[in-house]
């Protein structure tokens, strides 16, 4: 018995199980699906806001709130797309072999691109964020920090998530959280799986594209309704018989088949019509790894009994600044500002201590006589 070929429906829906399956941003953010059609690229649609409503005392009355959803405007400026060449055997194998050759690079390429496009819009958008120095043991404590602001802006406490790229993994790698199997409370699973779960009642999920989108963030604490992945149906085209359009769970994906005459080649084609959206940046907070520093800038000349200002600039911003001279018989310094005492030279210095280091800036300043 001739082999059947595997048609546009069947690839079209083992595509949409693997991209829900390795999916990682687009798998817990809000997503919204239509199969309304949209004119093209770039047109722009209306989604819903989940809704949200207060608890009221009953006292005799009832107090009637407004269920309607308010809408956000979401472009839908990007188009996936993974063309490639097939041969008359490679339709003919079994669709689990098809998939694991194929369709799993495919859809892992589509994973790749919308993870990008959604760290970089929470990037862009939020506005709240905790700085902490790689290398240090004080990443759980920042983690904490940022999961404060999820539940000071009333975030729910379920569907939360912490994403987070190679350093913090590292960083996360070397706590306690994982080191200690008790601990954890996993028998030591987290250990051998270098998997750490759900912690701080958030789950926890390594990222590589949080590394690769240039937007300089390094993890990202957020509930599920801060972020929105929108797809919308496309049309089958004019003339292309053997094609298919699939959905489910907020995916969609149009998967069509073609001939090029010219170097007698079939070719399959697989894209999906998307945007992202913003929905609540108050329910999100980025962590970047910083390198701690103080750097001092002003006037560096003064005369005696005169005075002149120094500035320290610091990251992380606003840390405590620590002045000091080494030469007080010369140059006084307090908040910044430097006394003229003496003429000579004398080393004025701002330090900061970020978890337990410090870390110094100093200039020469130059104290000259007294103008007559």
């Amino acid at each position: 018995m001739a082999n059947k070929f595997l048609t546009p429906d069947i690839i079209a829906r083992e595509a949409l199980m693997v991209l829900r399956n390795n999916a990682v941003m687009a798998g817990l953010v809000h997503r919204d699906y239509s199969d309304e059609f949209v004119a093209g690229v770039g047109d722009t649609v209306t989604i819903r806001k989940p809704a949200k409503f207060q608890a009221n005392e009953f006292n005799g009355s009832i107090s009637v709130q407004d269920a309607q959803e308010s809408g956000i405007a979401v472009k839908m400026d990007k188009l996936l797309d993974v063309s490639f060449a097939v041969t008359s055997k490679q339709l003919s194998m079994d669709i689990a072999d098809f998939s694991k050759q194929l369709l799993v690079p495919a859809m892992q390429a589509f994973r790749d691109k919308i993870d990008n496009y959604l760290i970089k819009a929470a990037a862009d958008a939020v506005e709240q964020n905790v700085s902490y120095t790689s290398g240090t043991d004080n990443i759980r404590n920042k983690v904490v920090d940022a999961r404060k602001y999820l539940t000071d802006a009333a975030a729910p406490l379920e569907n939360r998530y912490f994403v987070y790229g190679s350093g913090i993994e590292a960083d996360l790698l070397k706590t306690d959280l994982f080191l200690s199997a008790d601990k954890v409370g996993d028998e030591g699973t987290a250990l051998r799986e270098a998997s750490l779960g759900r912690k701080f009642g958030m789950d926890f999920f390594a990222d590589q594209n949080i590394d690769s989108t240039g937007s300089k963030v390094d993890g990202l604490v957020f509930h599920k309704n801060a972020l929105a992945l929108v797809t919308r149906q496309l049309e089958l085209p004019q003339g292309a018989s053997n094609s298919a359009i699939v959905n489910y769970d907020g995916f969609g994906l149009r998967v069509v088949y073609g001939y090029d005459m010219n170097s007698k080649t079939d070719t399959i084609s697989i894209d999906m019509l998307c945007g992202v959206a913003v929905l609540d940046k108050d329910i999100a907070a980025t962590i970047n790894n910083t390198t701690p520093s103080v750097t001092i800038s002003g006037t560096k000349t003064v005369e005696e009994e005169a005075t002149t200002s120094l500035t320290a600039t610091t990251v992380p911003a606003g840390e405590t600044v620590t002045w000091a001279s080494d030469n007080t018989s010369v140059a006084t310094v307090s908040s910044g500002t430097v006394t003229g005492v003496a003429e000579g030279k004398a080393n004025i210095s701002a330090s900061i201590t970020v978890d337990g280091v410090t870390y110094t800036d100093s200039v020469e300043v130059t104290v000259t006589a007294k103008s007559i």
